[in-house]
């Protein structure tokens, strides 16, 4: 699984920083974006296996980015399927059913 192709998205460079160590940590390579719409200019021209995103971001959040990558996955077979991970200091419970239902796996 070392091959699988990671982005991060993160508008908060020290939150970003924080994200690519941990994959790093892990063995994983990555690529990373600073928001939302940077994010989908990257996921048009190389897919990816793992989406991290930041919920709060400006222009684009993350729940409207995993809705664009569900969208878009719609129309690729089921092996294209892309794992969307939210990253969010939100912990109340309509906030994690808000997630799931915007495309978090």
């Amino acid at each position: 699984m070392d091959d699988l192709r990671i982005l991060i998205v993160d508008d908060d460079p020290a939150c970003r920083l924080a994200l690519e160590r941990a994959v790093d940590a892990m063995g994983f390579s990555h690529s990373s974006a600073q928001h939302g719409i940077e994010a989908v200019d990257r996921l048009a021209r190389e897919p990816v296996d793992v989406l991290i995103s930041d919920w709060q971001m400006p222009e684009l959040d993350g729940l409207q980015l995993f809705r664009r990558v569900r969208d878009r996955s719609e129309s690729r077979s089921s092996h294209d399927y892309t794992y969307c991970i939210l990253v969010t200091g939100a912990s109340r419970h309509p906030s994690i059913i808000e997630a799931i239902e915007g495309g978090a796996d």
